[in-house]
């Protein structure tokens, strides 16, 4: 059976249950990016990937530091991200049958990204908490938490905020370099237990996965055996060099299945964050379609043109698709001569677009490929 562990339960479409791992401003930071060793040597920075998300113009205000991105032991990763690594504790009540008061507590697990207090968690982590209460590492007082702004609906990320100065902040890695079969390190207040973080270790074991929940649809998640455990949600996912490379979110408990864990990769997280520090919400961008992933099986089985791109299953009536004259069955392949090979390609693209930005489809109907001007709008 597939578990959720906190205020509510998720579904892996058609097929089981996905565990959300949780036993219940200022000027905006920069979150830089941490640069690998053929950086360090040749100064050059590599093209990020169609489905990376654009990074906001950085701020004035500090984050965490580059270092060197050297392999180092898992013991020194611990020393070097652990300081950074919080305890949630949520309140809230809830009300019985009856309408009587009944008090609620959730842990979960922070990432401090700012000198400053900003702490990026999950967003099922803090969901309808009336009260957010942090726990640093060997400091026995509690910080009170606010809630800076959340994104549940493709990203399950929120960012809290504590009054503080000169904290330890992790530093940010780039999950579009990561491998599959590369080492990484799940931190996080595994149970609630007292004395700190708990640490486990496993490998990548895919890139790019999408899931269904009743709550929507994730995106950019990165598949883990390191165990992730209830109250694991919103840690890191460090890598061998002490850089965050997702944010531990799902683990699938299913009878038969072991070692299946998801975080969210820290290329989609970091612009989220970002966006929710500066305007408190995400904004996404349409064009009023509902699509699917082109796959080659898909192409295969129904004779299509293309075996990648997203295919338009219904189009809203009024909606920028429709004025434009987009129609069901419309394949999209690349946007402003960007490459769309799914809808994950399709979403972020648009938002790199901007709603009320003309913006150009590469679309194949029947047979034919042509150019359809279209004008975002953004997502009510």
């Amino acid at each position: 059976m597939h578990q959720r562990h906190g205020r509510r339960r998720a579904a892996l479409a058609l097929l089981a249950i996905v565990a959300l791992v949780t036993t219940g401003c200022s000027a905006l930071p920069s979150l830089p990016v941490a640069a690998s060793p053929a950086e360090a040597q040749t100064s050059a920075r590599a093209q990020t990937q169609p489905t990376s998300p654009p990074t906001p113009a950085p701020s004035p205000q500090p984050s965490a530091p580059v270092t060197e991105a050297t392999p180092i032991s898992w013991v020194e990763v611990v020393e070097r991200v652990r300081p950074s690594v919080v305890q949630i504790v949520t309140q809230s009540v809830q009300f019985d049958f009856f309408n009587r008061p009944v008090p609620q507590q959730g842990t979960g697990t922070g990432v401090i990204i700012s000198r400053d207090g900003y702490i990026l968690t999950n967003n099922h982590v803090v969901e309808g908490a009336q009260r957010i209460i942090v726990f640093r590492p060997g400091r026995d007082e509690p910080y009170t938490a606010r809630l800076v702004g959340s994104e549940g609906e493709t990203s399950d990320l929120a960012v809290i905020k504590i009054d503080a100065q000169d904290l330890p902040v992790a530093e940010l890695g780039q999950s579009d370099r990561l491998r599959v079969g590369e080492p990484v390190m799940a931190i996080g207040n595994a149970l609630g237990l007292e004395g700190g973080p708990t640490v486990t270790t496993g490998v990548v074991s895919a890139l790019d996965r999408v899931i269904d929940t009743d709550e929507g649809r994730l995106y950019d998640l990165i598949q883990t055996d390191a165990p992730i455990n209830p109250g694991n949600s919103g840690g890191p996912l460090v890598n061998l060099q002490g850089q965050v490379v997702g944010i531990n979110t799902i683990k699938v408990a299913q009878a038969g299945a072991e070692g299946i864990g998801f975080a969210i990769a820290i290329d989609a997280a970091r612009p989220i964050a970002e966006e929710l520090i500066r305007n408190g919400r995400v904004t996404w961008v349409v064009i009023g379609v509902q699509v699917s992933d082109v796959t080659p099986a898909l192409a295969q089985a129904n004779n299509l043109a293309v075996s990648h791109g997203v295919l338009v299953r219904a189009v809203m009536r009024r909606g920028p698709a429709a004025r434009a004259g987009i129609l069901p069955g419309d394949i999209i392949t690349a946007l402003n001569g960007q490459p769309v090979r799914n809808v994950n390609d399709l979403r972020w693209l648009l938002k790199a677009a901007g709603a009320g930005q003309s913006a150009t489809l590469t679309v194949h109907r029947n047979g034919t490929t042509m150019e359809v001007s279209v004008v975002p709008e953004a997502q009510a």
